[in-house]
This record gives structure tokens, sequence and C-alpha cells, in this order.
């Protein structure tokens, strides 16, 4: 199951007791718990994670670079400008993105490019690749960055904090599942540790 940073699998290998992590009748809140913390590390950072091909990013056209939220940067396959509903978006020359920053998500200009009423979208392909078949092998993809040890790290002690917090656990012994503990992903905060993890990953834009 896709948890954005890892999947139900690998979380529980991490966050559980060993003679726990054969039981399924808490894969549900676990993996809600589990997007739910990937969703507030994301916002903390201002940025995404996950690896997307193909994936787009929009904004006004009055701006001389585009900060990408899915970084770093494999490819930029297409700039394209849209200056009324009319028309739509129209694809721009190659040479329109001047330079490309990777490792940071930056595509700079050099000029502004349109008005604050144009639009101006990006496909490409970013982010932190992610082995969802895992503990299967998979290969990782031409050009693609593995997903961080400190980033998933941050993710395992954050889903154990929760863990705790909420009591997900209780009553694991006895299987009732009246006894499961709601996971508040709406109310995530993330302990100091965690912060301090994530500062090297914080998108500035």
């Amino acid at each position: 199951m896709n948890l954005i940073i890892g999947n139900i699998d690998q979380l529980k290998s991490v966050v559980l007791p060993e003679n726990l992590r054969d039981h399924s009748e808490w894969d549900d809140a676990l993996s809600d718990l589990g997007k739910g913390v990937a969703a507030a590390l994301q916002a903390y950072c201002n940025r995404k994670f996950e690896r997307i091909v193909d994936d787009t990013f929009e904004r006004s056209a009055n701006c001389t670079y585009i900060s990408l939220p899915r970084f770093p940067i494999e490819s930029v396959s297409l700039v394209e400008l849209k200056v009324d509903e009319q028309q739509g978006f129209s694809e721009l020359p190659d040479n329109t993105a001047l330079t490309i920053n990777k490792e940071a998500g930056l595509i700079e200009f050099g000029s502004i490019i349109g008005s604050w009423t144009s639009r101006v979208r990006v496909t490409y392909t970013g982010g932190f690749w992610v082995n969802y078949d895992w503990p299967a092998e998979a290969t990782l993809p031409s050009g693609a960055t593995e997903m961080p040890a400190d980033l998933i790290h941050a993710w395992h002690l954050q889903v154990q904090h929760e863990i705790e917090a909420t009591n997900l656990l209780r009553g694991v012994a006895a299987k009732r599942t009246q006894d499961k503990a709601e996971t508040r992903t709406g109310e995530i905060k993330l302990i100091e540790r965690v912060k301090q993890m994530l500062k090297p990953f914080v998108r500035y834009s």
C-alpha cells in the first residue's frame, strides 16, 4: 500500500513489536496514520516527496523563475503559457527554461514570461523514489533519487510517537476492534526531534 514515504509492511517492520507484525486488523488505521504523518511532513517542508512521472505545476506567469514542489527534478518535458481561456495553453520553446537547478527544484527563465493574469504550466518528473513493493526487490528508475534515509527515519519516529499518543494498539491481545484508537491525522503536531531532522528538506518559496 502506497503511504507516500513507504508501504504498510515497511512501516510495521519498524514501529510494531515483532510479535504484532503479522497482525492485519490494525492495517487500515496504521495506513491512515502513515499517510497522515507523511502529509504533515510535506506540509512542514512545503513540498511533495513522492516521485511522480509527468506531474504538472501551474502558477501565474508573472515570474522569472518557478520553484517546483517535487524535487530533485529528473526532467522537464513541457513548459506552456495560457493567456486566456479561449486559446488555452500553448507550448513554449524548449529554451524557455534558461537554467534548471535539479537539486533545488528551480527553473529560471531569465525574464518575466507573462502577465499576472496569464498562467504558466510545467510538466516534469521529480521527487524521491520509493520501493512500494518492499520487501521485494525493485530497480531504481534511471535518473531517479531514492527516498533519503533521514526522511524515512523522521517518518518512522513521528508515526511511533502518534501510536503511543493515541494508544493505537491497545486491546491487541484481546483483539477487540472497538478498542482501536482514532489516528487523529488532522491533529498531528511534529515533535522537535523530527523538526530538526526535516530542516535540510524544507522548500523555501
